[in-house]
């Protein structure tokens, strides 16, 4: 077997216009070439950002810009279970990757607003869903589907709401465990509804207007191990009660209550 070379990939790239006859060679080598997720990393491979871990077959697009024609054959991977597409993926792009049954799929960076989202519902192993940093807001969010088997999503960086966590809550993704709501526009209304996700073991509220009114709701997360909240609304004061009622959940607060 091949080895797959992700700086001499990357060289290629860059050498071809994007799109290019080259560019879909450089896509069927990584097609052809079965990648552990360790040997990506090893490789250079930025598998840490959408938390891919363990031995799954792995591929990383994120780097490359594809066209349509290159994203087409993308249906071929059929035996990967950890895939990150490329910066410039768009709803209508989503259709061809709907056949594989993937685990993990990131979509952070990229140009997916929220109605290619429908697309995902045949993919009923999927664990992990990133789409941080995209233009995906509560509009968007509708269409994401029913699917039970999400227990890591990322939304940092994108316009959800206090509406859209509402849509998550509706939607039945009650075995989240993750929850990354970093620099969002959410606040404690949204907490009466994430709350509601008994499962969650990791909250990121870094960067949103989650303040000390939301205290109460965070202690009924019976299961919350690890807590993100610099750049809140919580304060010095409320960090300090969180950890007199829940002394094991662990805490990274604000510089001014960091010595806490």
């Amino acid at each position: 077997m091949r080895e797959f070379r992700f700086a001499k990939t990357c060289v290629i790239v860059l050498a071809v216009a994007a799109g290019g006859t080259l560019a879909w060679l450089v896509v069927r080598e990584m097609l052809d070439t079965p990648t552990s997720v360790q040997q990506s990393q090893s490789a250079g491979g930025a598998a840490s950002e959408a938390g891919f871990t363990g031995d799954a077959l792995y591929r990383d697009f994120s780097k490359l810009s594809l066209s349509r024609e290159d994203m087409q054959k993308l249906s071929e991977l059929k035996e990967i279970r950890h895939l990150r597409m490329p910066r410039n993926t768009k709803d209508e792009d989503l259709e061809l990757i709907g056949g594989i049954n993937i685990e993990r799929l990131s979509l952070a960076g990229s140009r997916v607003s929220g109605p290619g989202l429908v697309h995902l519902a045949k993919m009923q192993d999927l664990e992990m869903l990133s789409l941080a940093g995209t233009k995906v807001d509560d509009e968007g969010l509708v269409y994401l589907p029913q699917l039970e088997s999400i227990t890591t999503l990322n939304l940092s960086g994108t316009k959800i709401t206090d509406k859209g966590i509402k849509l998550l809550k509706e939607k039945g993704l009650y075995n989240l465990e993750k929850l990354n709501v970093e620099d969002t526009p959410i606040g404690d209304e949204a907490m009466h509804d994430i709350v509601t996700f008994e499962r969650l073991g990791t909250l990121n509220l870094c960067g949103t207007h989650v303040s000390d009114a939301s205290l109460d709701e965070i202690v009924k997360l019976h299961e919350l191990r690890e807590l993100e909240c610099m750049r809140t609304g919580i304060t010095a004061a409320g960090i300090k009660l969180l950890k007199k009622k829940r002394p094991a959940l662990e805490i990274n607060a604000t510089d001014r209550s960091s010595s806490i």
